[in-house]
């Protein structure tokens, strides 16, 4: 809709939403868990799934699908703002070289020790890799480019990190004070700048 294709959503042919609609099947589509999620009733769970896919005048929240949404992140402006400010580093910019130093720093680490292998280093990397993913400016291609490692490698580095930090609130806490190593050296670059 937002690319001017269709007018309705259901007359798009390349997405689902006809079939949670019911008119039409896809075998190994399963609507049924999401529709109770809008009432117990099918012929109501149609109907409010549709209202709120269409953003019904009715409904306490409107949200505008032609405007889209902003940083990735589907709602109002307040709700956004919340999101951003509870989690990652998100909207910081921050040379690379920047966070380079920030993890060095905080790792004990020097010159090209990050590209090298080694425990301590494939950590640090991975949590370079982690705060890299959390900012608008920097790629894991450019990362990768820097320390002369894949960047499906770095993904899975971070990945396997992320798993980890589930089970650890020491990893947890680590993780947050990067973050604000990072906002402050972001901001020492602004006042700079």
């Amino acid at each position: 809709m937002r690319a001017g294709i269709v007018d309705q959503p259901e007359e798009y042919q390349w997405s689902s939403h006809r079939a949670y609609l019911r008119q039409e099947e896809i075998v190994w589509l399963t609507s049924e868990h999401l529709l109770k999620s809008f009432d117990e009733n099918p012929t109501k769970a149609l109907s409010q799934f549709s209202n709120f896919v269409r953003c019904d005048k009715e409904q306490e929240t409107e949200l505008n699908f032609d405007s889209g949404c902003r940083e990735g992140i589907l709602g109002n402006e307040e709700f956004v703002e919340s999101v951003l400010q509870k989690t990652s580093i998100n909207g910081t910019e921050i040379e690379l070289s920047d966070f380079v130093e920030i993890i060095q720093e905080r790792y004990g680490l020097t010159g090209t020790s990050l590209s090298m292998p080694g425990k301590n280093h494939t950590h640090a990397r991975a949590m370079l890799v982690l705060m890299v993913r959390e900012t608008q400016n920097l790629s894991i291609e450019e990362l990768g480019r820097y320390l002369q490692k894949e960047p499906s490698s770095l993904s899975k580095l971070a990945r396997r990190m992320e798993i980890k930090c589930v089970k650890s609130k020491t990893l947890l806490n680590e993780i947050e004070e990067l973050r604000k190593l990072t906002k402050t050296k972001s901001k020492m670059s602004e006042c700079q700048a």
